[in-house]
């Protein structure tokens, strides 16, 4: 789909209040024009809610009807910021996806893979980790932050329906312990600010969100990854949703199903090796993620609803120490995995007719490629030496040095071990 044929409907970043069910009445009363909001369920950077009186008076004489709703909302919108803010570090400490993005036209960003010949890359030589975190040079110049994020929840989220595989540990943790019901929607999108162009058309078909009814029965959308679209709200009213921002509904699961849905095709159709083993390591850092939530609550003495409902003078700090802890964990299984244990590594299989770019994901294997990877000098040297060959010719000349240097790496490190 290019830029030109987008939909042409209203589009925004940011929801204004008029489809937010902001009125600007008082709720007591119900003048127009009230000024005054609750400071305890109050909403400006998730998105936008607000509970509005024209007086004091007003304010005290609602209270036993809004307690509740009120409560129910504070604890609801803590627990998605406090998951986003961890959803976003993931997003950029574990993003695999090698693409650069070549320009944006009107809402469209045009992306480009990088390293086409997967076999020359350096990564698969010299054993670079799968996952060095977001770098800058993807963005190819741009320093909009929508453009990032846009990238990191479409290309590095698989199309925006990661948060409910990959993080549903995460939900679960967090927002299913201070809702009544959440199930997972599929729409196709409309009103989109952005689109992420991959293989020579934006995907508006796949999107997931979470449909939540909170414990006072209020019903709201939540969109953790909505920047793919430029969105920049993550929750907003399920009204708001179903006019201004689907096109169409696809289905309705309960929570998980996507997860269990994209599992049975990973098992009954098997997708490249490299694809695969991202996708598992990914999970397996969420879930160390999981656990140190899971730690952080049992060494507070406190569970996530319980959390989520302290006072606001208290909450702030909480929440700061237990995303630091989260972010924290996500850096030690990098390291655990990668480091300690060796895999989540490229390396280049050389076989007769090719090269294929894989995953280490075996520890046996990994130990072994140690004595083996070469040195990132090393590649830079052979690159070097054939440059002023023709492209074609070039590329042949250095995989052929290269998986010749690697063969008697490989050769003398099993002389070694055998004699």
């Amino acid at each position: 789909m290019e830029a030109s044929t987008l939909p042409e409907v209203p589009v925004h970043c940011r929801l204004p209040n008029s489809l937010t069910d902001d009125d600007q009445k008082c709720q007591n009363c119900r003048e127009p024009g009230a000024k005054m909001v609750c400071g305890n369920c109050k909403v400006a950077d998730i998105g936008s809610l607000s509970t509005r009186y024209c007086s004091r008076d007003c304010q005290k004489a609602h209270w036993q009807e809004h307690k509740k709703i009120c409560n129910a909302r504070r604890r609801f919108t803590r627990a998605i910021r406090v998951l986003n803010t961890i959803w976003e570090a993931f997003a950029e400490l574990t993003y695999v996806n090698r693409v650069m993005v070549t320009g944006k036209t009107n809402r469209v960003i045009h992306t480009t893979l990088i390293g086409q010949n997967k076999a020359l890359d350096h990564g698969g030589w010299t054993g670079e980790s799968i996952f060095p975190g977001f770098s800058q040079d993807v963005l190819g110049g741009n320093q909009d932050d929508d453009v990032k994020q846009a990238i990191l929840q479409d290309i590095g989220g698989n199309n925006g329906n990661d948060v409910v595989t990959t993080g549903l540990g995460l939900i679960k943790s967090l927002l299913t312990p201070v809702c009544s019901d959440i199930t997972e929607i599929r729409f196709k999108a409309k009103g989109c600010a952005l689109v992420v162009e991959v293989g020579g058309s934006p995907n508006l078909d796949a999107h997931v969100i979470l449909h939540a009814q909170t414990q006072s029965g209020e019903e709201f959308c939540i969109d953790f990854t909505g920047a793919r679209f430029g969105w920049e709200e993550k929750m907003y009213p399920w009204r708001t949703f179903a006019q201004h921002r689907a096109e169409s509904l696809d289905s309705r699961l309960a929570l998980g199903g996507t997860n269990l849905h994209k599992a049975l095709i990973m098992e009954t159709h098997p997708s490249d090796q490299s694809y695969r083993a991202a996708y598992d390591l990914r999970w397996e850092i969420a879930q160390d993620v999981v656990k140190s939530i899971t730690a952080f609550f049992s060494e507070k003495k406190i569970n996530a609803w319980l959390f989520m409902s302290q006072a606001n003078s208290t909450f702030p700090s909480q929440s700061d120490e237990l995303v630091s802890k989260a972010i924290m964990a996500i850096h030690d299984s990098i390291r655990q995995l990668t480091v300690e244990r060796g895999i989540g590594r490229w390396y280049v299989e050389v076989q007769p007719t090719r090269f294929s770019l894989r995953v280490l994901r075996d520890e046996e294997l990994a130990r072994k490629m140690k004595k083996v990877w070469l040195s990132q000098k090393q590649v830079d040297k052979v690159r070097l030496r054939f440059a002023h060959l023709p492209k074609r010719r070039m590329e042949k000349a250095c995989l052929d040095k290269l998986s010749d240097m690697v063969l008697k790496r490989w050769a003398k490190y099993m002389y070694c071990q055998h004699g």
